[in-house]
């Protein structure tokens, strides 16, 4: 196994240490690979012949008509919604997808694209 070295901001590092401490991992080492594993497993596009998963996306309230228009845009591979107000301004939904690897994550880059997205997430479960 390699050993490597990292440079992580003291906040940065806290909130990992904390993590480590509350028992959500062994140590420093499990929590990287974990971190490591995750950014990647969300950098790679879907593959396969059908995939599904679900589309996390934060938003202000008055855009809600514009993430509304892209959803139906790609009816053929949003599968169910969830819409949820988080706080006054703020709305989330989350997007059960389905259906060619590439519809998924052209829907995915389009949320990601968009300047008025605070924060979206494709997750595939192969």
């Amino acid at each position: 196994m390699a050993i490597l070295s990292v440079s992580l901001p003291d906040a940065l590092l806290t909130d990992a240490d904390a993590a480590i401490a509350a028992g959500a991992y062994k140590g420093r080492s499990e929590f990287v690979r974990a971190a490591v594993r995750d950014h990647l497993q969300a950098r790679t596009a879907p593959t396969g012949r059908h995939v599904h998963g679900s589309i996390t996306i934060l938003y202000p309230h008055d855009k809600e008509a514009r993430v509304s228009d892209i959803r139906h845009a790609f009816h053929d591979v949003v599968l169910s919604l969830m819409h949820t107000h988080c706080e006054a301004e703020t709305c989330m939904d989350v997007l059960i997808v389905g259906g060619a690897p590439g519809r998924v994550q052209a829907l995915a880059d389009t949320f990601a694209r968009m300047r008025d997205i605070r924060r979206s997430r494709l997750v595939v479960m192969a």
